[in-house]
């Protein structure tokens, strides 16, 4: 019965919702109001925890950017491999590899 009501509540809320970015919000709220935890309710209400609204585009930005820095360093150390065996001269079985 609890999974029928919200199905109609859910339904409501999509339906009054009016735009597709709140939409994510919405759905959001109303499952945290019925799943979560009430301590993580009532750090909400306090204020203690804030919500900050993202897009997964945002994120996945981030953490290219994020990566790309970190790749940026190996980048160089293997450039600087790539010398030092340059310098080396090589063996025909290494050639031949």
């Amino acid at each position: 019965m609890v999974l029928r009501a919200l199905k109609h509540l859910v339904n409501r809320y999509m339906r009054e919702c009016e735009s597709d970015e709140l939409m994510a919000s919405t759905i959001s709220h109303l499952l945290n109001t019925i799943l979560a935890p009430k301590e993580f309710i009532k750090r909400l209400d306090e204020g203690t925890i804030k919500f900050q609204a993202s897009s997964l585009k945002e994120q996945a930005e981030r953490n290219l950017l994020d990566n790309i820095k970190k790749l940026d360093g190996p980048t160089a150390a293997a450039e600087a491999v790539l010398n030092e065996q340059e310098k080396q001269p090589i063996s025909k079985k290494e050639k031949k590899r």
